[in-house]
């Protein structure tokens, strides 16, 4: 297996996240950002996007439906990320069950 990068995350209705994008550049990415800004959240939500699951809900910290911005039904992920020479896409949401994986060749996704 070789590397694997993620490349964009976008958050919907996570937490403090109304709508935000991230795009990551090759190599370190690090954010900043006062106590409370999402910092957190964008870990989870990748972890979230991944596994379906994230430490503090393993951790029984916070159950899975806690990350969904208050007012809203659902939440979730996008993440777009690259691994032995193909581009892929997972989509994960709380509130629907979706949990879809696409392998991106330009702009259509199989």
């Amino acid at each position: 297996v070789g590397n694997m990068i993620i490349e964009k995350v976008t958050l919907l209705n996570w937490r403090s996240h109304k709508e935000t994008t991230l795009d990551f550049s090759e190599g370190t990415n690090v954010f900043v950002g006062i106590m409370g800004s999402g910092k957190s959240s964008v870990f989870d939500s990748i972890c979230y996007g991944f596994y379906g699951r994230f430490p503090k809900s393993d951790r029984k910290e916070v159950k899975i439906t806690d990350v969904i911005r208050f007012g809203e039904k659902k939440s979730g992920v996008k993440i777009w990320f690259s691994a032995n020479n193909k581009r892929y896409l997972v989509i994960r949401e709380i509130g629907t069950n979706v949990a879809e994986l696409y392998e991106v060749e330009g702009e259509n996704r199989k």
